[in-house]
């Protein structure tokens, strides 16, 4: 750490303790900002900026200026150099973020220190710009940003789904620099493997001359899987240790050589075991591997849900209070989900953080537990109303919905988007783009527009409060005559959130860019005011407009009381910084 402080950069962006302002959102450091000349500035927590630390007490954030854009990493890659690095450095991962995307920023420090362990371990970090390289980030399965795909003499490995921390790359650049499985050569090697890994896979081998072909599964299966960061393979080929472990099926990890036995350890208090004789295995153990590594019910968040929805499997979602006590709920849905095990994939979401994703599938965001069906053919199927979300409530349920005897609830019908329509009419939006499930391919990937499109919760609070804003920018681009951007809303209380459109929680913005309408696009991560909206839809927009000032979400009358009361706030709030300053040098 101290040689990382040292470096030119690091004390650049340093921040001297008499100049720290103790902060607990990035609001809170605008004006520190402004004061300090800063382009952007951030509340981080004290190692942020030398120690990638994401994680510490709100009252030991300080606002701080942010790093450049694609500071992390050992080198920067383009569609055009990408086979000259993947085959001189044959193992690369690949971190994909943009200039465009604020909170990739976050991850800057930990790309640029982890960066100088990887490469000692043989594995070099690549950077590329989605802004400039979306074809190939799209080519190479990037929905989201940021993400690191991994590869392998200029083969793409699958995507990275760990955290994007120093300590976890270092980990997963261990892993697949290693060999494929490791062998374990007594009982305490046996039971440390089984509790060391999110997924830990032991096969048992006790006649290694008889046994070679499955074997040879075990060491392809592992081979397979070396670039899943949490599955990891061990090997027992002594019948002398395999004694230990060997009996009833209900009592030991196996009772028939040769077997695999996986562990899934995501749940610190609870391990859960599957196990498997492969003699009787009658598809791949790749695949067997992968249908039981996922555990039972996970917490689902944006890191891997796209890895359930690739399962193709109805997915069972059940969003929770994450403050309450929901041990007993989670207990009968684990009972259910080994019941339909490979039949559907279940999970569990903060029903807080994600009352959009609630919203879209059909619930009331306001009433927690809830559950809910989401399926690829984008049908509506929420937990009925009155019943009991029990162990007998849930097979009910499933029961149903896999007998056909559930009908999924429409979409947005053509009265109640007239009426949607007519309320927008009332409320005096004259240019506000209504879209429904129906149209929005017709209004938002029409190719001869920027379309901005604010995704909203009719039922929601908040953003029913926010919609002030979005009339005010909605009447400004048309008092600008800016015709080439189209402002539009998208209520998922009454239509489900399109394929392809990712975001934590209404509401949201989203810029649907005329140069290109595949995903991932584009999300509003700044300050929830008009001229930041306003601002990042310049930046944003592939066609690009002019403002005719930096004060686009005023007239020419407002400005002017604007530019007055900035030079009264400024001066007052120098003079209250300058007296703190002096309070803290005299401390």
């Amino acid at each position: 750490v101290s040689d990382r402080l040292a470096d030119p950069y690091v004390q650049s962006l340093q921040v001297d303790p008499v100049d720290r302002e103790e902060c607990q959102k990035d609001m809170d450091c605008d004006d520190w900002c402004k004061e300090a000349g800063g382009k952007r500035c951030v509340c981080r927590c004290p190692g942020w900026l030398s120690e990638g630390e994401f994680i510490c007490k709100n009252t030991g954030k300080f606002c701080q200026k942010t790093p450049r854009n694609f500071w992390g990493g050992s080198f920067n890659v383009t569609s055009s150099s990408f086979s000259k690095q993947c085959k001189k450095h044959h193992h690369l991962l690949v971190a994909f973020s943009a200039s465009s995307c604020l909170h990739c920023n976050d991850f800057e420090p930990s790309y640029r220190w982890a960066s100088e362990k990887l490469e000692a371990k043989g594995v070099f970090l690549g950077r590329v710009d989605v802004d400039k390289e979306k074809e190939f980030a799209e080519s190479n399965g990037v929905t989201n940003l940021p993400t690191i795909v991994a590869f392998h003499k200029c083969k793409n490995k699958g995507v990275y789904k760990g955290v994007h921390s120093m300590e976890a790359l270092e980990a997963y650049a261990a892993k697949i620099t290693n060999h494929t499985h490791a062998k374990l050569r007594s009982q305490a090697d046996v039971e440390a493997f089984a509790k060391q890994h999110p997924v830990s896979v032991i096969g048992f081998f006790e006649s290694p001359d008889n046994e070679q072909d499955e074997m040879d599964d075990f060491t392809e299966a592992a081979e397979d899987l070396k670039f899943s960061d949490s599955t990891f393979f061990g090997m027992v080929n002594s019948r002398d240790v395999g004694k230990h472990f060997k009996g009833k099926a209900d009592e030991k990890w196996y009772k028939q050589s040769p077997a695999v036995t996986l562990f899934r350890n995501h749940d610190q208090d609870e391990q859960e075991i599957d196990k498997l004789i492969m003699s009787e295995l009658d598809y791949r153990l790749r695949d067997w591997v992968m249908s039981k590594s996922v555990r039972l019910v996970d917490e689902i968040h944006n890191n891997n849900f796209v890895y359930y929805e690739s399962l193709r499997l109805p997915m069972v979602l059940l969003f929770l209070d994450k403050k309450a006590n929901n041990r007993m709920i989670l207990r009968d849905m684990k009972r259910v989900a080994k019941r339909y095990q490979g039949k559907m994939s279940f999970g569990w979401l903060d029903g807080n953080a994600y009352a959009g994703r609630m919203v879209s599938l059909g619930l009331s965001e306001n009433k927690l537990p809830a559950l809910a069906m989401n399926t690829m053919q984008g049908g509506l199927y929420p937990f009925p109303a009155g019943e009991s979300l029990d162990e007998g409530g849930f097979v009910r349920f499933l029961e149903d919905f896999m007998a056909g005897r559930l009908k999924p609830k429409g979409s947005q019908s053509g009265e109640d988007a007239s009426k949607t329509a007519a309320e927008a009419a009332e409320q005096g939006v004259e240019g506000l783009a209504e879209v429904t499930a129906e149209t929005f391919n017709d209004v938002c990937m029409d190719e001869g527009y920027d379309v901005m499109t604010l995704f909203y919760s009719s039922k929601d609070e908040v953003s029913k409060d926010f919609f002030i804003y979005w009339k005010k920018i909605v009447e400004r681009f048309r008092a600008l005559g800016i015709i080439t951007l189209k402002v539009a809303r998208y209520d998922v209380a009454k239509n489900q959130v399109p394929k392809g459109v990712e975001f934590d929680s209404p509401p949201a913005i989203v810029m649907f860019s005329a140069q290109d309408k595949t995903p991932p696009h584009k999300i509003f991560h700044g300050k929830a005011k008009v001229r930041p909206i306003m601002l990042w839809a310049q930046e944003t927009a592939s066609i690009k407009f002019e403002f005719p000032n930096d004060t686009p979400h005023l007239d020419d009358e407002q400005r002017e009381a604007y530019l007055v009361q900035i030079k009264e706030r400024d001066e007052k709030v120098g003079a209250e910084r300058a007296k703190k300053k002096e309070e803290r040098i005299a401390k």
